[in-house]
């Protein structure tokens, strides 16, 4: 074997042992896909219940920052989105939105890629975009405070 066969060779067993231990190392790391965090989330979802304070919904779902790969390392925050709504007369709830589809992922959560959870009073009233809209109604909220 010539000698630079055999350089090309040991080339091209570093790269591939790299290309194979960096898409195996990520998760090992606590780094995830995308999809995988929107699965999590799914799951957990189908753990809450109504009528559960904020504090146990929150313990169910998480409040961890999740670390993916996407072009990079970025994060997606559990949970991605919290906001008060003010409809009808003068009610107040409070919605907290989780990651759980993957859509046209733009380096974070996007809202209509968040399942919302929906309180009042610290009381689980609900969860889902459908929930949300027939409790405010399509366009029926009078003020929208996101945090």
């Amino acid at each position: 074997m010539e000698k630079g066969e055999e350089v090309m060779r040991k080339i091209a067993c570093i790269l591939t042992t790299f290309l194979l231990l960096s898409g195996c190392v990520a998760p090992f790391m606590g780094y995830r896909s995308d999809k995988s965090v929107a699965r999590i989330n799914r799951k957990r979802l189908s753990l809450i219940v109504k009528g559960m304070t904020k504090k146990e919904a929150l313990k169910v779902m998480g409040e961890e920052t999740f670390y993916y790969c996407f072009d990079g390392f970025d994060i997606i925050d559990n949970p991605a989105f919290e906001e008060t709504i003010i409809y009808g007369n003068e009610e107040e709830i409070e919605v907290i939105y989780y990651f759980t589809q993957v859509g046209n992922f733009y380096y974070s959560a996007q809202l209509e890629e968040c399942t919302p959870l929906v309180f009042k009073d610290d009381i689980l009233l609900g969860w889902g975009r459908g929930f949300l809209e027939k409790l405010i109604g399509k366009n029926g909220y009078t003020k929208k405070k996101r945090q």
